[in-house]
């Protein structure tokens, strides 16, 4: 079990009613406190305020889905987590299981794809605008045409010595 617990690509915390009981070096390195640190603390310290009364209803109904809230470091830094807990069976008592997944990349990367979404759509906009300008300049150049040249017609056969003897 500690081979795993140790060997896990996120952060584990095992908390009975709240209270860290063990965890893997994961969570420490996510959290920014050290693992001797972590055992002990009331978990609630490792989710930031806003996130907190969810996190709490998620463990009292012991919800077994991942959900997304906002974690907190011990320097202070707020940080999107990933969380995912589960009741099992753990030294005679049944304790609470958790996994946290910084997940600041990801979110990061949605947050880049977004904008780039934005500006692809500005550009579609600017596209169609410009063909739509386009297509005005073109019909508005079928009207003019005839017009053009049938004044011109009028101006080269009009004979303006005789306007002049008038």
């Amino acid at each position: 079990f500690r081979a795993l617990h140790d060997a896990s690509f996120g952060g584990i915390g095992i908390h009975d009613k709240g209270k860290i009981i063990d965890c893997n070096q994961g969570l420490a390195e996510i959290t920014g406190y050290t693992v001797q640190e972590l055992i002990g603390m009331d978990g609630l310290r490792l989710i930031a305020v806003e996130s907190r009364e969810l996190v709490m209803s998620r463990i009292i109904s012991g919800y077994e889905k991942n959900y997304e809230v906002v974690g907190l470091r011990k320097d202070g830094s707020e940080y999107p987590v990933r969380i995912q807990g589960k009741n099992i069976p753990f030294q005679e008592k049944t304790v609470r299981v958790v996994e946290f997944r910084d997940i600041s990349d990801q979110v990061s990367m949605q947050k880049e794809r977004e904008g780039l979404q934005k500006q692809l759509l500005q550009a579609q906009k600017v596209e169609s605008i410009g063909r739509l300008a386009g297509g005005i300049a073109h019909d508005l150049n079928n009207l003019l045409s005839p017009i053009l040249g049938y004044s011109e017609l009028l101006l080269d056969n009009l004979d303006f010595g005789d306007l002049q003897r008038r």
